[in-house]
């Protein structure tokens, strides 16, 4: 459950809903003024080229590569392991809470400000490098697999299906058995096709890269390493449609959850069990991933024809505009998780298959469930949520000035074309922000 966690709180804060959706509109509505008074000097992609870090640095990025790259694949064989062999409880096995808060949160997390963590620590893009390492001793180059904007996107699905739609997910052994079915299908594309095939097409390579761009840490150009300011990176996503493609299936994914523990849902469902529940679940998650596609284009579309832009020219442009949402609605409503499944996750990695180890003595240690406190944990949902839709706010203007080519300091005709362009952008960041703030708040 999702959003299960996140209502709590809320009740105390002693502000009605409306007064909080006022607020984060707010917000909003000071970043738009702020905007169009300081963008004419602004440029997110000259900004993201950042400062080289020195070249101690850059040489240690070969090391650190090879040993994240051991790690990931060290840590994908304990999930697996811990899956198939541990406690057959999800409550209880340490392999759940890591692949759906740990790595899923926790990563989105570390990529969106400090930068692609994942880069360092998959397990796939490291096998995949070996390979291309051994093919070029041999001077054979890799086979040139399927490569489709789609196809990341469709990946990602599968797991978010299983995560929401499959009837049997408090079983570890379902998720081991999906895992390794993923590990088998990416773990062979790795070595056939090569880590450049895998950073375009492996689903969470190419989603951890858009949000990553968020981060602070970054390439440049010449794959050197560099310190950027905050956001900046995400005017830099060159493969919009794949980034646009993955942030629509995860916003789908959250707004399908919300819908799941809504009274109308239960209706819907009744008293399906098995798999006519999942039939229920997968036909709910396709018609709200559907929705949010039809939404975003809508909007596109609009501002095509406000902007008299060339028919779906726009939809990969903004594409950062979504990795943002899609950053908000997974750690807004997903924070205390975080907070409370990391620690239990921690202690757990002493007994990860419950046969009453305490391999580094944290066997023992409980969850703090009062530290933060469900207030300041409420505020802070609030606060990423507001966060993250006003850095989308920022890509809209960004998007849009480079689009058209022109600034608000080029005349009535540079403002208006920019304009034409923000508007219904803009309503979709204002709409996004009032239906994720009315989900946390339980209306």
């Amino acid at each position: 459950m999702l959003f299960g966690h996140a209502e709590h709180g809320f009740g105390d804060l002693g502000v009605s809903i409306s007064v909080l959706i006022y607020l984060c509109l707010a917000a909003l509505a000071t970043t738009s003024l702020a905007l169009w008074r300081i963008w004419p000097d602004v440029n997110l992609r000259k900004a993201a080229e950042g400062l080289e870090l020195p070249a101690l640095l850059q040489r240690a990025r070969g090391p650190a590569v090879a040993a994240g790259g051991t790690v990931g694949v060290l840590g994908l064989l304990l999930v697996l392991s811990v899956a198939a062999l541990g406690r057959d409880l999800a409550a209880t096995n340490l392999a759940p809470a890591t692949v759906l808060v740990v790595f899923w949160v926790g990563g989105s997390a570390a990529s969106f400000v400090v930068g692609d963590f994942w880069r360092l620590l998959n397990p796939f893009l490291a096998t995949a490098r070996l390979a291309d390492r051994l093919r070029g001793r041999a001077a054979r180059r890799p086979a040139r697999g399927p490569d489709a904007w789609w196809l990341p996107a469709a990946a990602l699905l599968v797991f978010v299906w299983y995560m929401q739609a499959f009837h049997d997910t408090t079983s570890p052994r379902s998720l081991a058995v999906a895992a390794g079915g993923y590990t088998v299908v990416f773990g062979t594309a790795a070595v056939a096709w090569g880590a450049g095939w895998i950073e375009r097409n492996e689903p969470f390579a190419a989603y951890f890269d858009a949000i990553g761009r968020a981060g602070i840490l970054g390439l440049d150009r010449d794959g050197q390493l560099v310190l950027r300011p905050p956001a900046t990176g995400l005017a830099t996503i060159s493969r919009g449609k794949r980034a646009a493609g993955l942030a629509i299936v995860v916003i789908g994914w959250i707004a399908f959850d919300a819908l799941r523990f809504s009274g109308f849902w239960a209706d819907v469902q009744g008293d399906s069990s098995g798999w006519a529940l999942t039939l229920m679940s997968t036909i709910g998650l396709l018609w709200m991933i559907g929705v949010v596609a039809a939404a975003y284009l809508g909007v596109a579309r609009v501002a095509e024809m406000l902007g008299a832009r060339p028919r779906w020219s726009l939809a990969p442009a903004f594409s950062s505009t979504l990795v943002c949402i899609a950053v908000g609605y997974t750690l807004g409503p997903f924070i205390d998780r975080l907070v409370f499944d990391s620690q239990w996750v921690f202690a757990q990695l002493s007994n990860p298959f419950g046969h009453g180890w305490d391999l580094f003595g944290t066997a023992a240690r409980t969850v703090d469930y009062d530290t933060p406190s469900a207030t300041a944990l409420a505020w802070t949902t609030l606060t990423i949520l507001v966060v993250t839709h006003v850095i989308a706010l920022v890509t809209v203007h960004d998007s849009a000035r480079r689009r058209s080519g022109s600034t608000p300091s080029t005349g009535t005709s540079g403002t208006t074309a920019i304009g034409r362009v923000v508007l219904p952008f803009s309503a979709l960041v204002y709409g996004s922000l009032i239906l994720a703030v009315s989900i946390v708040v339980g209306a």
